[in-house]
């Protein structure tokens, strides 16, 4: 286990965001669905129903492959800042430069044994690509109604 002390000094410089971030709350609560920790199960299973209800499964699928749990994700998918706003935050992300696209996609395809074709298109900024993953980021909303359904452990959102 790692433990982490702090000073009094350390504790009285922390500052802690009055809303969590949406582009890491989507990467995170993806992650979740993959990967579920037992103490998030109410969550997965009212997330996992919603998504469900959706019809959102390709979506998942694609933002699981660039966000795998176990390996490298592309920064670009959590922009740097604090973002609450989520349609600001994918337009964000959505305006990645293409060098840096290339090389964040290249790097988590050689993660991956068989890469998707179309994660090439989405190195090269091909603005198709970069609209299917913009319509598959909303993810986050159908599990975000999951959180609020009330069940989620701890009160916490995933």
């Amino acid at each position: 286990m790692l433990r982490i002390h702090f000073s009094s000094a350390d504790l009285g410089r922390l500052r802690l965001a009055a809303q969590p971030d949406v582009m890491w709350e989507t990467v995170l609560s993806l992650h979740q669905l993959v990967g579920p920790d037992p103490f998030f199960a109410p969550w997965n299973r009212l997330a996992r129903k919603a998504l469900v209800d959706t019809g959102a499964g390709r979506d998942v699928h694609l933002l699981t492959t660039l966000a795998p749990v176990s390996s490298y994700f592309p920064d670009f998918l959590t922009p740097s800042g604090h973002h609450t706003d989520l349609d600001g935050a994918v337009e964000e992300a959505l305006s990645t430069g293409r060098g840096r696209l290339r090389t964040e996609i290249d790097r988590l395809s050689g993660s991956q044994s068989r890469p998707p074709a179309w994660l090439d298109d989405i190195a090269a900024g091909r603005p198709r690509a970069l609209r299917r993953l913009g319509s598959a980021c909303p993810v986050r909303q159908a599990t975000g109604r999951a959180s609020r359904g009330g069940e989620a452990g701890g009160g916490r959102s995933g």
